[in-house]
């Protein structure tokens, strides 16, 4: 998959592109194969597929002005590629907050539409308006969970006759095909360059105009045989971290905070170890499918529940799980927000947390340390955190830089996990 790297197009394309990121392109293999990829097909020297045939088997013209949807590009360099390859409207959609707040800040651009919006409903399944003159084409950065790419591609069946996954040799699989197959009518899977390679989905002639394709999300009911949690009606769509399941992690927490609120409930101690008694506001920071924020509060017998998270989806999920599950007369409500921003201060009893570990495909902790962070500013004082996370972490020890030393305790432990405690002086 090469166009002529010695044309004016693709040294004046290169030359704007380093002046946004100085490392393009070794630096960012994902937007430069999408650079070659497009390109070349505006040029007339690749196919569809991303091979230099001539004459070409399947003739698939890219017009220069054609509409694109971009999907779940972390760092807008996928994004500024497509801008600078054509000439066409472009429609961006992150489920992840901070990286839609980037890609806000960055494209500024009367061709750039940046999704969600604020007051926009922010799942996909509320809808994109990508109307143009022409079907428009989707490019999507390769998710780690098939379930996602299922659910992009029912929400832009509709209004797309081409879509392309493109991603790191390492972290396309062959679910990808399958789901673009369910689609379209043909897939191709490019050569590959960067250690990247793209998958594409395309019937000619598709329609146009406003998605309103309908995306179920998985359900199952969820049995945890912890005290005081009912089985559970959970829902998740696709690019929810886990699914519909019950995490391993939050199922130890919420085991170790339900033996402790039995314990305060038949005892009159006042050591640090007892869960703040009547009942109590919980804030779950990193809600994910909503299924720990909903059983807590059965177990705490709460009288308000916030999940937060900055996963649109991950909010579209616990919303349902909290409709169906919830007890009557709690005031609930889910808020979008990285990693507790703009949540109300000193205004929580329990702060429940399961921080994620990794972004996207790479392991990461700042994320964690920003939420406990969070997590110690919206508490009240004589609050309580209840962390858990994977033992070989040791986040230990930045709890005890928050909450003071004599202020932490383990509550659990098992061979993945360690669910620890801290109280706010």
């Amino acid at each position: 998959m090469e166009p002529d790297v010695e044309s004016p197009a693709w040294t004046a394309h290169t030359q704007r592109m380093r002046e946004l990121f100085p490392a393009w392109p070794d630096g960012f293999p994902l937007s430069a194969f999408v650079s070659r990829y497009l390109l070349g097909r505006v040029a007339g020297q690749l196919n569809i597929s991303g091979r230099p045939e001539v004459p070409p088997r399947h003739p698939v013209p890219l017009e220069d002005d054609a509409s694109f949807v971009v999907l779940d590009d972390a760092d807008g360099s996928v994004t500024a590629a497509v801008l600078a390859a054509t000439t066409g409207t472009v429609t961006v959609y992150a489920d992840f907050l901070p990286h839609a707040q980037r890609l806000r800040e960055m494209f500024g651009d009367s061709r750039v539409s940046v999704r969600p919006l604020p007051g926009f409903p922010p799942h996909i399944s509320a809808g994109l308006d990508v109307r143009g003159a022409r079907p428009a084409k989707a490019l999507l950065i390769s998710p780690k969970a098939q379930a996602a790419v299922a659910d992009y591609v029912a929400a832009l069946r509709p209004v797309v006759d081409e879509f392309m996954v493109v991603g790191r040799d390492k972290h396309l699989f062959r679910g990808i095909n399958a789901e673009l197959a369910r689609g379209f009518e043909r897939v191709d899977v490019s050569p590959g360059r960067y250690k990247s390679r793209m998958i594409i989905g395309s019937t000619p002639e598709s329609g146009m105009g406003f998605s309103t394709a309908r995306i179920e999300p998985h359900q199952r009911t969820a049995r945890a045989d912890i005290p005081g949690v009912p089985e559970l009606e959970v829902s998740a769509y696709g690019a929810c971290f886990g699914g519909p399941e019950i995490d391993a992690g939050s199922a130890l927490l919420l085991r170790a905070l339900a033996e402790r609120h039995a314990g305060s409930a038949s005892s009159a101690s006042t050591s640090t170890d007892e869960v703040p008694a009547g009942r109590p506001r919980i804030l779950d920071l990193g809600c994910g499918n909503g299924w720990l924020l909903t059983a807590a509060t059965h177990v705490l017998g709460a009288r308000q529940a916030v999940g937060a998270d900055a996963s649109a989806a991950a909010l579209a999920s616990a919303e349902l799980t909290a409709e169906a599950g919830m007890p009557a007369g709690v005031d609930w409500r889910v808020e979008y927000t990285d990693s507790g921003e703009g949540l109300p201060q000193q205004a929580f009893d329990v702060v429940l947390l399961n921080p994620p570990f990794h972004a996207g495909h790479e392991i990461e902790s700042d994320t964690a340390k920003r939420m406990m962070r969070s997590a110690h500013a919206v508490l009240r004082p004589g609050g309580r955190v209840v962390v858990v996370f994977n033992s070989a972490l040791r986040y230990r020890r930045e709890l005890e830089a928050l909450f003071g030393q004599d202020n932490v305790e383990q509550w659990a432990r098992d061979r993945r996990f360690t669910v620890l405690s801290a109280v706010k002086s």
